[in-house]
């Protein structure tokens, strides 16, 4: 096609509108030279293609697309009369996008915290930028608020069962906070509370443990969750208390299934060394029987 053949089928495309269409096109203008009899139709094109290229950018960043929307405003050729104004625009999205965040950040902090009145503050703030993905973006803070206060109400409630000495309600209080979605701000919180009330049952597991309390040892340590950091730990304690509650009949099979229980602890763990006496005496049952056997 000639110049003046592609320039009109250029404009054709560019009027559907359509990101691709639009590139094309200013690409083209861009490609004839003032030199050529239709650079000054070439530019008014141009200028009417940069407007509505604009337009689609700022529609990209008003939808969170950031990068995308610079990326199309960058587009317009410095030849053309919105240039400038293309420029500018490019540097306030920049800066709204980056304090927009810095804000958004500092209430999903607040909210974190707990700090629901700096969370309300920095709602005031987002709305202030002026702008539509960060009016949205407000919109869901103010919602999430509202849940994430529920959450920690669940937390906060959770704790005066975990205040008991009781192995149940302590597992009372881990099932109630469990419950709690994972996507919330307040997971961090649960996970501490999780990890700290496990630890609580194991330390009764291991006060137990040490009174020969066995029945107590598995009451407290098969309470721990999976999910918990000393879920290794429980599992010793656990095997520990079922050896020790055995039935104490003096038969060689007691002895050897108690055995085989103190064997299968995690060599890793504080119970391992904890159980060495009391599986030197199992293992000591088990030969007696069969020394005696052998007589």
């Amino acid at each position: 096609l000639s110049d003046s053949g592609q320039l009109y089928c250029a404009d054709q495309a560019a009027r559907k509108g359509d990101e691709a269409s639009l590139s094309d096109a200013l690409d083209l203008s861009a490609s004839i030279s003032e030199q050529n009899p239709l650079f000054e139709q070439s530019r008014q094109l141009s200028d009417h293609w940069s407007r509505s290229i604009l337009l689609l950018a700022r529609q990209k960043v008003e939808t969170g697309g950031l990068k995308k929307g610079v990326a199309l405003a960058q587009k317009i050729p410095k030849t053309s009369e919105i240039h400038a104004e293309a420029q500018a625009l490019i540097q306030d999205w920049q800066g709204n996008w980056k304090n927009g965040e810095a804000i958004f950040q500092k209430a999903r902090d607040a909210i974190q915290n707990q700090e629901w009145d700096q969370a309300t503050e920095q709602v005031r703030n987002l709305v202030q930028l002026d702008s539509d993905y960060w009016q949205n973006r407000a919109d869901k803070i103010v919602a999430e608020i509202s849940i994430e206060q529920e959450a920690f109400s669940k937390i906060n409630g959770a704790q005066e069962f975990a205040n008991s000495e009781n192995p149940e309600d302590i597992a009372k209080a881990i099932q109630m906070v469990s419950q709690i979605d994972p996507k919330r701000l307040a997971r961090k919180r649960m996970a501490e509370k999780i990890d700290e009330w496990s630890q609580k049952l194991i330390d009764q597991a291991k006060a137990a443990q040490t009174n020969g309390d066995y029945e107590s040892v598995i009451k407290a340590a098969q309470k721990v969750p999976p999910s918990s950091k000393v879920a290794n730990e429980a599992s010793a304690y656990l095997q520990m208390g079922r050896a020790g509650t055995l039935p104490k009949d003096g038969t060689l099979w007691s002895a050897i299934q108690a055995y085989a229980l103190s064997t299968q602890i995690d060599p890793s763990t504080v119970v391992h060394g904890q159980r060495q006496e009391q599986r030197l005496k199992w293992e000591g049952q088990v030969q007696n029987w069969g020394q005696l056997a052998v007589a």
